[in-house]
């Protein structure tokens, strides 16, 4: 078969299913615009971790207050308060 006649059948194909062919060609694009967006934003978070973990040390400490005691009510899906704990200066 040459390509001159496969591109007639093409065409002819695709004529008499429109339908078809929309619906095929909007899953293409949808399909490739989420790939292109969940990628980039597992390259944002993961820019994201890398420079918060690069701003860190041996001698870096990190205190977490008690979110309750600091806004009066427990963070949504807390079970329970957060100890606070002295870190020895």
């Amino acid at each position: 078969m040459r390509i001159s006649e496969l591109l007639r059948l093409v065409r002819t194909n695709a004529l008499q299913n429109k339908g078809r062919v929309l619906l095929t060609s909007l899953g293409i694009i949808v399909g490739t615009a989420t790939i292109v967006l969940v990628t980039a934003i597992g390259q944002g978070a993961k820019d994201e971790a890398e420079a918060q973990y690069s701003g860190m040390s041996a001698d870096t400490i990190f205190v977490n207050l008690d979110y309750q005691q600091m806004h009066g009510h427990r963070r949504p899906g807390q079970l329970f308060a957060g100890r606070r704990r002295r870190v020895p200066p």
